[in-house]
């Protein structure tokens, strides 16, 4: 029954949401929506809208998602759900605080959400709603941060939520990572472990474990207690791409730190290899859209053709039943005629009737010329149709060509990189063999692993890479901005080549808060109310658009 559908979607979708899982294809969340409204359900409504916002939401459509929360607002205020109406102010806060200029917005609908789950005596979500509302505030209030975190970290105590807790402590590390306080993040992190346990439970918990670990582990090397980060190291059990990237970055760093230069190498060069592959994937991901979206446009321009042929066949029968019907009340006005002046003279009945014979004649002749006319006509339509897709076909064929011939020169870059890489590892042989035995040995290898840690050799090759598929971009930049320095100018060739925040991170020797911190400052500098990331692309896909160049 349909009423079942869209209770089963419902609970389907907030199943999902509750449990940290995409939602971003549950579409059916929307036919419940419109189930309910037409039903006239309030509650469940307010509910499907909530859900719909959240999917919203994670397919990036967030003025959509704005408005549909605004009206289970409406609806919540009539209803005084105050849990439904906590859950919504937390959607919308969240909706705010990825936006720069409401931040104020989304510290005041935290706050509302507290009340509403303070009234409602939901402490576990209430101390949720204190861990969103701190992090919001680390920037600007640390002391008020602070506080929220330590009130989230009792309510979850009195609740008994271990996630809750255990997310309270990796807010507090993260704060006073902020703020550079390396002796407090280790006073959190062991605190956490000590009350919570040193592994996590289940694998929702491993994301926060490794990164209160990792943090307590940069945390150690920059105070010298390099046992301890080594310890910590060997605790981290990463879950994705990034998380072994990032733990490969760290093992490094100690590595260097303790002068084993081995290890470093062999760090540094598996991060190398997970870069390139996340490079790889990224392009063959780029690739797979670019044809997909060739085929979405020839279908188009096939259905095109479809609509403006059958809109040409029916303009031509309606001219052929134009003049069919002229021709039948041109007849029957002869035949009229015809009728009254037989009455008036029976001599005139021959000469009408070779009147009539030369008339169907005429008509049957015009007919005939009609068809033929309207044939040729079909005719050239065809062939104009046919040069007309060849002429697009050709165009696209060229832009296509001209864009693979940037992205080859861009994938010669990286070749090249390679065999830059390569001859480094022939000259690290070539120094061991010579050296053998020697006491300069070490310093000859750390020489070279020194070069081969440093960026300088393939930063280069980045810019290059850039230039191959964009040529001219990065000059347009720094022409607009002159002021901009080396590592600002760095960074901005980084992004535009699709590194992730996490890889550029560690290309340029920095941790990931400390890289966003920089990169809204930028954006500040250079007047963008928005993210620094989306002007970057947005001015990428106008250059791409202009000259026909890939997207990296």
């Amino acid at each position: 029954m349909e009423c079942d559908r869209a209770y089963w979607a419902l609970l389907k979708t907030e199943a999902r949401y509750k449990c940290y899982l995409p939602v971003d294809k549950d579409t059916s969340i929307f036919e419940s929506a419109v189930y309910y409204d037409r039903r006239g359900v309030d509650d469940r409504l307010a509910r499907s809208l909530i859900m719909a916002g959240a999917v919203l939401s994670e397919q990036g459509i967030t003025d959509r998602a704005m408005k549909v929360y605004k009206d289970a607002e409406q609806i919540l205020k009539k209803s005084g759900d105050l849990e439904q109406q906590g859950l919504l102010h937390t959607r919308i806060g969240e909706l705010y605080q990825n936006s720069v200029v409401h931040s104020e917005e989304a510290v005041f609908r935290y706050r509302k959400a507290l009340e509403c789950f303070g009234e409602a005596g939901l402490e576990e979500r209430e101390a949720f709603a204190h861990i969103s509302l701190g992090m919001l505030l680390i920037e600007n209030d640390k002391d008020s941060a602070e506080m929220h975190l330590s009130k989230s970290l009792e309510l979850a105590r009195e609740t008994g939520s271990r996630l809750c807790g255990i997310t309270a402590y990796r807010s507090r590390v993260y704060m006073y990572k902020h703020y550079g306080d390396d002796s407090s993040v280790i006073g959190s992190a062991r605190a956490m472990f000590s009350e919570y346990g040193v592994s996590p439970s289940n694998d929702a918990e491993c994301e926060i474990y490794n990164g209160v670990t990792m943090s307590a582990a940069k945390s150690y090397m920059n105070q010298g207690i390099l046992d301890s980060a080594l310890l910590l190291a060997g605790r981290i059990f990463p879950r994705s791409v990034e998380d072994s990237l990032l733990l490969l970055s760290l093992r490094s760093e100690l590595s260097v730190a303790v002068q084993d230069w081995e290890s470093a190498y062999v760090n540094n060069a598996s991060a190398g290899r997970i870069a390139g592959e996340l490079m790889r994937r990224n392009y063959e991901n780029h690739l797979q859209e670019v044809e997909r979206r060739y085929d979405n446009e020839v279908l188009k321009n096939n259905l095109q053709a479809v609509r403006l042929k059958g809109t040409v066949l029916a303009v031509v029968l309606l001219m052929l039943l134009l003049c069919v019907t002229a021709l039948y009340f041109f007849l029957k006005a002869r035949m009229r005629s015809k009728d009254l002046t037989y009455a008036k003279a029976l001599g005139d009945v021959r000469a009408m009737q070779v009147e009539l014979y030369r008339v169907k004649e005429e008509s049957a002749a015009l007919v005939s010329r009609v068809h033929a006319g309207q044939q040729e006509a079909d005719m050239l339509r065809n062939e104009l149709k046919k040069v007309k897709r060849l002429s697009e076909d050709e165009e696209d064929v060229r832009q296509l060509r001209r864009a693979l011939l940037c992205q080859v020169s861009s994938n010669m870059e990286l070749l090249s990189l390679n065999g830059e890489l390569l001859g480094i590892m022939e000259n690290l042989a070539n120094i061991c063999y010579v050296y053998e035995g020697s006491s300069k040995i070490s310093e000859k290898v750390g020489g070279a692993l020194k070069n081969i840690i440093s960026e300088s050799s393939v930063y280069p090759r980045v810019e290059k890479m850039l230039d191959a598929a964009f040529p001219g971009f990065m000059d347009g930049i720094v022409n607009d901005y002159p002021w901009l320095d080396d590592n600002e100018r760095k960074l901005i060739t980084l992004m535009c080549c699709g590194f992730t925040t996490v890889t550029v991170s560690i290309m340029m020797r920095s941790d990931v808060p400390s890289l966003n911190s920089k990169k809204y400052r930028l954006a500040r500098k250079m007047g963008i109310s928005g993210r620094l990331s989306t002007y970057l692309k947005k001015r990428q896909q106008e250059y791409a658009a202009n000259s026909g160049s890939v997207t990296l």
